[in-house]
């Protein structure tokens, strides 16, 4: 059954992923920040697949311990949810940011060529060699790595795979109102939401940092991240929902955890040094770790 109450939960669950989102528009943000935001983004999302996977793994585990045979269907749903969140963020990638990218790269090959074209025409005619061989020497890689059109993918890919995270999370609070009926909403608790999950909001927005997008991306990224929590609250109490379904999405949400991950480990340890990478992820891990200890503190 769904209430005003349980509503103004779930809104508040979902949408104060908006409180982080700012971090966006922040100007002028060299690489060496870019990788020490980008670093405590891997944190809190380190901290998210580690409290995540566990959950799934545990029904999985306790479904065998009770029956082998119902406990298969367990392990095929999450093998089945961590191989979708992985493989579907690559078939993404290679469906949309990849050939951006090419045609990024053909257009700026084309130009690159055009302009040493000109230069060993100018060089020539001048009869500079050494001139000619200078503008052909390599330019070493910018330290960035990331442009402005490939940091807003990255963003969105973030956004999908804390928005089927907090589906999960969101299913779980509608089952409890569901259960018990009843959901006392106190000050302390909406603070800790609000805290927990604008974590979730600077880890989308990090990416973006000194790139400033448009209110409206980042409003879409918001509701992609967020809104999952207050539609999985809505369905979670009109639908009984069972551990076999919350494996599959929580596996899910691992595999898509696990892939993000893995991609900004290598955009952001190329950004920045070492010693402020390690900080990052620290920072970025304790952070989500103490907003959800507080939760846990709160009963919650």
């Amino acid at each position: 059954m769904i209430t005003p109450e349980l509503a103004v939960l779930a809104a508040i669950s979902g949408f104060t992923i908006f409180l982080g989102l700012p971090v966006a528009i922040i100007k002028r943000v060299g690489a060496s920040l870019k990788g020490f935001l980008n670093a405590i983004t891997i944190g809190v999302l380190i901290f998210i697949l580690i409290e995540v996977l566990p959950q799934a793994k545990t029904y999985t585990e306790n479904a065998m311990i009770i029956s082998s045979s119902s406990g298969t269907g367990y392990v095929v749903a999450l093998v089945a949810g961590l191989g979708l969140g992985i493989f579907g963020l690559v078939a993404y990638e290679m469906r949309f940011i990849k050939v951006k990218q090419r045609r990024n790269g053909n257009l700026s090959s084309k130009q690159s060529s055009k302009a040493t074209s000109l230069n060993l025409g100018s060089a020539q005619a001048a009869g500079s060699v050494a001139t000619a061989t200078s503008e052909l020497t390599p330019k070493p890689m910018p330290t960035q790595l990331l442009g402005a059109e490939e940091a807003k993918q990255l963003a969105l890919t973030i956004a999908i795979g804390i928005g089927v995270h907090n589906f999960t999370e969101g299913l779980a609070i509608g089952q409890t109102y569901l259960t018990s009926a009843t959901i006392g909403i106190s000050y302390l608790l909406i603070i800790g939401f609000a805290i927990h999950n604008s974590t979730e909001g600077f880890g989308i927005a990090a990416p973006m940092a000194g790139y400033i997008p448009s209110l409206k991306y980042l409003a879409a990224l918001g509701l992609i991240g967020g809104g999952p929590t207050f539609v999985g609250a809505l369905i979670g109490a009109v639908w009984q929902t069972n551990n076999l379904m919350l494996t599959f999405f929580l596996a899910l949400a691992s595999g898509a955890l696990i892939y993000i991950i893995a991609g900004m480990f290598y955009v952001a340890r190329r950004q920045t040094s070492n010693q402020l990478f390690m900080l990052g992820i620290f920072v970025g891990f304790l952070v989500a770790y103490g907003t959800d200890l507080f939760l846990a503190l709160r009963g919650f």
